[in-house]
């Protein structure tokens, strides 16, 4: 995969992330529950999860070795362990109860491969719940300018854009993290979920059993549901 632009660079969960998506997936765990995170980030949903005490077993994959080395410096314990590695290439020795993930499939180019794997690596009756852009007016309007601020993916239009938000968000954001929405506000997804999607779902033998729309809306970010898929 052509995720270069993730392999040196941290990479934070936003602080926006609604609790809808942890309440999902401490609903699925229970003792004994093989997690896996992928894109895991700095590792903090592993921690928030793993906080829930229920005995569940954590592992996080992720392709960013700063975000990995932080990940182990901060939140590595008996029952949570970090990997760094391409996702699509990397092979697991059992497979798992739950898969999460949190808007990170629809940044890793070749989205079916990486769904076929996610399939493969479910035990029948396994769960997937992932935080997905979803087919609307509104992030229709924002991936057109998503492709269009690509194009003008230039250093000078980059430095523009930061001063431009940072006085709107210097009280809630670190540079750093202005930063890193600069870069999500150049990438158009690589996936949403819409019909090609849900149809794509079903012939991996994965059924939606549950759809919230993510709230509140995030100035910049298209908008988002949480789904829950089950294997058969």
């Amino acid at each position: 995969m052509k995720e270069t632009i993730y392999k040196d660079r941290l990479f934070t969960v936003s602080r926006n992330r609604n609790t809808q998506f942890l309440a999902k997936v401490t609903g699925s765990l229970f003792n004994g529950t093989r997690v896996l995170d992928i894109g895991c980030g700095d590792g903090s949903i592993l921690f928030d999860l793993n906080a829930e005490k229920v005995g569940a077993k954590y592992t996080g994959i992720d392709i960013s070795e700063v975000n990995i080395r932080k990940a182990q410096a901060l939140h590595k314990t008996k029952d949570t362990d970090f990997v760094c590695s391409d996702y699509t290439e990397h092979r697991f020795a059992r497979p798992f109860h739950l898969i999460v993930s949190y808007s990170t499939l629809n940044i890793i180019p070749n989205p079916e491969r990486v769904l076929e794997k996610i399939s493969q690596d479910l035990v029948s009756g396994g769960r997937l719940i992932v935080v997905l852009p979803y087919a609307c007016f509104r992030s229709g309007v924002y991936i057109l300018l998503r492709r269009i601020l690509s194009y003008m993916n230039l250093p000078a239009v980059n430095r523009l854009i930061v001063a431009l938000l940072k006085p709107l968000l210097s009280q809630r954001y670190s540079e750093e993290e202005i930063h890193q929405s600069i870069v999500y506000m150049t990438m158009p997804p690589y996936l949403i979920d819409d019909k090609a999607f849900r149809a794509l779902m079903t012939a991996l033998g994965l059924k939606l059993v549950d759809e919230e729309r993510e709230l509140p809306t995030v100035l910049g970010k298209l908008s988002h549901k949480v789904l829950t898929f089950q294997k058969q």
